[in-house]
């Protein structure tokens, strides 16, 4: 049985990000994650192409070196950037009287005719219902007795400019991208949002450092997502500035130490650092005098995007990526939302961190396509994987007959 082995890649505005993980009976098992920075990207626009492409392949290198073997696919997620959306509904003559893989996989060829603007790039079609003698349903249809079979199709749309550019620095790096998915799409996946969002909506927030992601769900669908130029990067260069400490330091200081809440801000010093030899120390209420401002407008900025989602009755807000390890964020996007408001963290071992959400999203994403696709392609060629396995297997010692346990027992039994 084949090792079913994938990996999914992430260009942030600031790192590249990737997971190399392996479903096991359907459980999904994390086996690499690696994180490399990057200054080649700002906000989704790449403006050095040479950095990032050099990331991707440390990233790629070092979990290559830990498997024991080359990593030569990913599923490469693509930021919500000019998001569009369409529904169409297909229907198509079965070949033999009974569904079959073929059949689905021939009306999403079709559903691809959709008319989109020129600058948008068709990035998901999503099989959302299945028509079978006139009865719609949500289960995979294969081997029913049917003479059409209809599929209820979501294309989701992107900047074609910035899809192609981000597939060519993947290929650029040597390595093939096998599907693209959408970031907003994946981490709804991951938390598991499409099911909450029937009834109501969910409002979903990837908080990063240079912008934030808002998307809405409703219906059981991804109805639509926007890139907000601002994160919580504003907070992280107000401390390195004024303390004159390394970005990474800071980053620490900020998701583990921020208090939100005045009246739990503690004026003890928290961290210690000397600079030619002169102690410094900083404390929470430091951090947060430095921070809250950065926080209190970009949070604003986002409330007034959302002010007419935010007024319904029937929402709540989810929030994730990098900027949610911050510690009881939700708590204040709660009270200025005026909504509850949750941090989602994603429960598999390994990759607990919101930055890592929509990565594993999108693995399972394309693995869904299993159900109608003939083959999932894997990040790993399987032989190539065995032998090198099989290679650094320890080999079992030789050991002499005449030392072997059971001889050991003779000869005691034979002085006795």
């Amino acid at each position: 049985m084949n090792k079913e082995i994938f990996a999914a890649l992430e260009i942030a505005d600031h790192e590249i990000r990737l997971i190399v993980c392996e479903f096991h009976n359907f459980k999904l098992n994390v086996l690499k994650v690696e994180r490399v920075e990057t200054d080649g990207v700002s906000n989704t626009t790449v403006v050095n192409e040479d950095a990032v492409i050099s990331s991707i392949q440390k990233a790629v290198n070092n979990a290559s070196k830990m498997l024991g073997a080359d990593i030569k696919r990913v599923i490469l997620l693509i930021p919500s950037y000019h998001m569009g959306r369409y529904s169409k509904r297909i229907i198509v003559n079965t070949n033999t009287g009974i569904i079959e893989k073929e059949d689905i996989q021939s009306a999403l060829k079709t559903a691809r005719f959709v008319d989109i603007p020129s600058d948008s790039e068709i990035v998901q079609m999503v099989p959302m219902r299945y028509i079978v003698n006139g009865y719609p349903s949500k289960r995979l249809p294969i081997e029913e007795k049917s003479d059409t079979l209809g599929v209820e199709v979501e294309i989701l749309t992107a900047d074609k400019e910035m899809v192609y550019q981000y597939v060519s620095l993947v290929e650029k790096a040597g390595i093939r991208v096998i599907d693209i998915c959408l970031d907003s799409y994946a981490l709804a996946c991951e938390a598991a949002l499409f099911g909450q969002a029937v009834g109501k909506y969910v409002l979903l927030l990837k908080l990063e450092r240079q912008n934030t992601t808002l998307s809405l769900l409703a219906n059981g669908k991804l109805i639509n997502s926007t890139v907000v130029e601002g994160g919580y990067g504003e907070m992280l260069n107000a401390l390195s500035e004024s303390y004159d400490l390394p970005i990474d330091i800071c980053n620490k200081l900020l998701l583990y130490n921020l208090e939100i809440n005045p009246e739990r801000q503690n004026t003890t010093p928290i961290y210690y650092w000397t600079v030619a030899g002169v102690p410094h120390t900083i404390s929470e209420k430091e951090i947060a005098d430095k921070a809250m401002p950065y926080l209190q407008r970009m949070v604003g900025k986002l409330k007034e995007i959302s002010k007419d989602i935010l007024s319904s009755e029937k929402i709540i807000c989810v929030i994730s990526g990098e900027g949610s390890e911050i510690q009881k964020i939700n708590e204040y996007f709660s009270r200025e939302f005026g909504i509850d408001c949750s941090v989602y963290t994603p429960e598999t071992l390994g990759i607990r961190n919101g930055a890592l959400a929509p990565l594993v999203g999108s693995v399972y994403a394309y693995y869904d396509q299993r159900g109608y696709s003939n083959q999932l392609l894997y990040s790993i060629d399987h032989a190539d994987y065995l032998q090198d396995v099989e290679e650094e297997k320890p080999q079992p010692k030789k050991t002499n007959e005449e030392d072997t346990l059971s001889n050991r027992f003779k000869r005691i039994f034979a002085k006795n």
